[in-house]
């Protein structure tokens, strides 16, 4: 018997799959037992799925199960054609009570034993898959960096008064390409911080921007930026002249645009389903069906519409489809907000365009490339923080002083602007209205470094705090070590020779560009 498989990230635990089924003679009906050891993100559970003509009991006796591993449990159980019944079945899957239980037991309808039979004999092996265990003991990195430059200035030369800086990116040279989503323009700075040249204005016509946001430049230095408004992908040539127009291929619900990275071979961009959004705009049609994942796709722009093709399925937790849909059996267009301490979706590319991923809850880095899927998960022992009164309440202390502190900013929520004069009114109804997540996500960033590292970013010491040490793993499975909190943020942008650029703020909270590089005995 073939051992367990699962595209989201199963891999074998423990010796395989054990099937057993019996003719229950003149009465049969047939029933079934299903035992299975499979790993999750955390660790291995069993499963025993007891079938009994077309009802079934499902048993997982599970240590310290994540809200995250019921999830994918009950994409497991969709696969094979099962749908939980009951109000109290679904409860022992996903609910909004403690975020963890030792035990979980669901009753429902088996569509199909026939089915589950053949799934189970059609899987096959699992294939190159891989999980590798990392220490849980950090190993101090010092950071070796010398500053190369630093651009963006009130009171420096006019093209490097930045107003909304939004995208960064190097190419194969070490020129830093800087988008200013206020100016609509592109500014090109060599490798000594010098002025090269600038493109891209507000406008209609073709290589004018309307509604641009998701920056990625190629090795070659051709720019793709992402144009809502345009409904495509503007393509620049190495000297900054527009080149064509890659129409977005038509689907339904919102139109969201999220961080563009680029794919080392130069013919393609990767997007994240669910990521972070920086612009959104409404479709041509309402959606009418949830999303079931939140995709790693990889857009490949050779042809005058846009191909998507699908690298990995990322894990969308329950009830987070961020699409519009159906309210009182109207068409929504609306673009729900995320929950707090919502699992974000956090990729980086590798040099041998690779994608390294986090979509989880769990300290989980998910390894795919193009065509095979997920070969690799590195995974580190730190266990999600389960949210109870304690924490909500730090982080709401932690959100008014951080708003107190930069000023109340406009909150906008399905169009409307939410916000009040007082910064604790203003955190105490947000979250509120948004709600909060039953555990806090250990990742809160990701990048790759053009040396194939990848850098995972953790928590800091508050649940809420974004800025915490910086683990630096190899593609293959090893530990390299960690930057300890406030050693060093994590770059908005990576280049060759170690070059890494930096978005900080002066003393009068305007936006600089510095890039620094890593001494090579660092890497």
């Amino acid at each position: 018997m073939p051992p367990w498989h699962d595209s989201g990230g199963f891999g074998a635990c423990g010796s395989g799959a054990a099937l057993a089924a019996q003719d229950e003679g003149e009465e049969s009906d047939l029933a079934c037992e299903v035992e299975k050891d499979y790993r999750w993100h955390l660790e291995c559970a069993k499963v025993t799925i007891r079938c009994e003509g077309d009802g079934f009991e499902l048993t997982a006796g599970l240590d310290e199960v994540s809200l995250w591993e019921k999830g994918k449990l009950l994409d497991m159980l969709e696969q094979l054609g099962i749908s939980v019944g009951g109000e109290e079945g679904r409860r022992a899957g996903v609910h909004p009570g403690p975020a963890r239980e030792r035990h979980g037991r669901m009753s429902g309808r088996l569509r199909g034993i026939g089915g589950l039979l053949s799934w189970l004999l059609a899987v096959g092996p699992v294939g190159a898959q891989e999980v590798i265990e990392l220490t849980g003991v950090d190993r101090r990195l010092e950071p070796d960096f010398e500053e190369a430059y630093r651009v963006g200035s009130v009171t420096g030369e006019a093209w490097e008064q930045f107003g909304n800086v939004r995208g960064l990116g190097f190419d194969g040279m070490g020129r830093l390409y800087v988008y200013d989503s206020q100016a609509a323009r592109i500014t090109v700075v060599g490798p000594g911080g010098e002025f090269l040249r600038a493109f891209g204005r507000s406008g209609e016509g073709p290589g004018e921007f309307r509604g641009a946001g998701g920056l990625a430049v190629m090795r070659d230095g051709r720019v793709v930026i992402g144009d809502l408004g345009h409904r495509a992908y503007q393509i620049f040539d190495a000297n900054g002249d527009f080149e064509r127009m890659v129409r977005m291929a038509p689907e339904p619900g919102d139109v969201v645009l999220t961080a563009l990275l680029a794919d080392p071979g130069g013919e393609a961009v990767f997007s994240l389903v669910g990521a972070r959004t920086l612009t959104v705009g409404t479709g041509t049609a309402g959606r009418t069906t949830p999303h079931t994942s939140r995709p790693v796709e990889r857009l490949i722009l050779t042809g005058d519409v846009a191909t998507k093709d699908t690298v990995a399925e990322g894990w969308l937790p329950p009830g987070g489809d961020q699409t519009g849909l159906p309210i009182a059996g109207q068409v929504n267009f609306g673009l729900p907000p995320h929950q707090v301490f919502w699992p974000r979706m956090l990729a980086g590319v590798l040099p041998d365009g690779d994608v390294a991923f986090s979509d989880s809850s769990a300290y989980a880095i998910k390894i795919a490339r193009p065509g095979e899927g997920i070969r690799r998960i590195l995974k580190r022992p730190f266990q999600p923080i389960p949210v109870t009164r304690r924490v909500i309440e730090a982080e709401t202390e932690r959100s008014v002083k951080e708003m107190e502190a930069r000023g109340v900013p406009p909150i906008i929520i399905n169009g409307v602007n939410v916000a009040t004069e007082s910064a604790r009114e203003n955190v105490v109804d947000y979250m509120d209205l948004v709600g909060v997540f039953d555990e806090v996500s250990i990742v809160r960033s990701l990048g790759a470094p053009w040396n194939g590292e990848i850098w995972v970013q953790r928590h800091g010491v508050e649940p809420g705090d974004d800025d915490g040490p910086i683990d630096v793993l190899t593609t293959e499975g090893r530990y390299v070590g960690t930057y300890l909190a406030g050693a060093i943020g994590m770059p908005a942008a990576f280049g060759p020779g170690g070059l890494m650029a930096f978005i900080e703020r002066d003393e009068m909270d305007v936006a600089m560009v510095v890039v620094r590089r890593l001494a090579p005995r660092s890497r």
